[in-house]
């Protein structure tokens, strides 16, 4: 299903953006960002459920929290990244009954 979606995505900028080097670079995007998120994504929850057990912590410092030990334990991927994944596994274990009280994300703080 992965590379199905990669090959649609790839196809379609391709043909919106004209370039014949356009297909590649998304399908290698795509692929890098799998896999970045394969290495990332379990210290990132372990985070959150760490930062969520903390009631000393706000919203704000668990978020914070989260963002500079994932940081510190991976420091070669991009903040950007970072962020972003941080976002994504907020929105999905929001709803999740095995995480205790994930709270809404408040604004990502940039990691120094």
């Amino acid at each position: 299903m992965w590379n199905f979606l990669i090959n649609i995505s790839a196809r379609i900028i391709s043909a919106y953006s004209g370039s014949p080097f356009a297909k590649q670079m998304v399908a290698t995007l795509a692929e890098d960002l799998k896999s970045e998120g394969q290495r990332l994504l379990p210290t990132i929850v372990e985070s959150i459920k760490e930062a969520a057990g903390d009631d000393k912590l706000s919203a704000n410092g668990k978020l914070a929290f989260v963002t500079v030990k994932t940081m510190n334990e991976v420091p070669t991927v991009a903040k950007s990244l970072v962020n972003s994944l941080i976002d994504l596994a907020y929105r999905t274990l929001k709803n999740d009954p095995n995480v205790p009280e994930v709270p809404n994300k408040p604004t990502v703080p940039e990691v120094q």
